[in-house]
C-alpha cells in the first residue's frame, strides 16, 4: 500500500488496487460538471472511485460553520442538482455522525442511476460523503461504486479514510 500526504496536513493510504486519476479523468467518467475533487484514486476493475477535497474557510466562516452543517449543504447541493423523477433519480440516506482520526465528522450516502457508456445500460449506483472540519479546513471525502459491488466498494472507503492521520487536528 502507498502513503500519501495532502493539503500538508493530512496522511493516509491508497489500497491495493487503486491508482491515482486526474481531474479531467473525473469529468469524463461522472457527471461532474464543476471542478473535480482535488484528489482521486480509482480501481477500475471494481468500478470504485474515492475522492478526497479541502477548502479553507476565512476566520468568521471558521467560526460560523460546522462539519454537520457542511454535510447537509454538500446534501442540499447535490440533490437540488438532480431531478428526483428523472431516470437518474437518487435517494439520500439521512446524515449521521462518525469520526475520521478522532475527529467528529459526519456521513450520508447516496443511491442513484448512471448510464455506463462501456455497457451502453443504465446501473445502479452508491456514493457515501463524508464530511470533517479541522481548524479552518473542511475536508470531504466520497467514494462511488456500483450498487452490486458495494460491499468492496465500502471496504475499500473505509480503509482509505480508516487510515487517515491529520498532522495538527484543532
Amino acid at each position: 500500500m502507498k502513503q500519501v500526504v495532502l493539503n500538508n496536513d493530512m496522511n493516509l493510504t491508497i489500497p491495493e488496487g487503486f491508482s491515482e486519476i486526474t481531474a479531467a479523468e473525473v469529468q469524463a467518467m461522472t457527471a461532474c460538471n464543476g471542478p473535480a475533487p482535488m484528489w482521486n484514486i480509482m480501481n477500475k476493475d471494481a468500478h470504485i472511485l474515492i475522492t478526497a477535497s479541502w477548502v479553507k474557510t476565512g476566520w468568521i466562516m471558521s467560526h460560523l460553520l460546522n462539519a454537520k452543517d457542511m454535510a447537509k449543504s454538500l446534501r442540499n447541493k447535490y440533490n437540488s442538482k438532480l431531478n428526483v423523477e428523472s431516470v437518474y433519480g437518487c435517494h439520500y440516506g439521512d446524515i449521521y455522525e462518525t469520526t475520521l482520526d478522532g475527529n467528529k465528522a459526519f456521513a450520508f450516502s447516496c443511491t442513484y442511476r448512471a448510464y455506463s457508456k462501456e455497457e451502453n445500460t443504465i446501473v445502479d449506483m452508491i456514493r457515501e460523503t463524508v464530511v470533517t472540519k479541522i481548524g479552518d479546513v473542511f475536508y470531504v471525502f466520497q467514494s462511488v461504486c456500483r450498487d452490486a459491488l458495494k460491499e468492496n466498494g465500502f471496504h475499500s472507503f473505509h480503509e482509505v479514510y480508516d487510515s487517515v492521520q491529520f498532522a495538527a487536528a484543532a
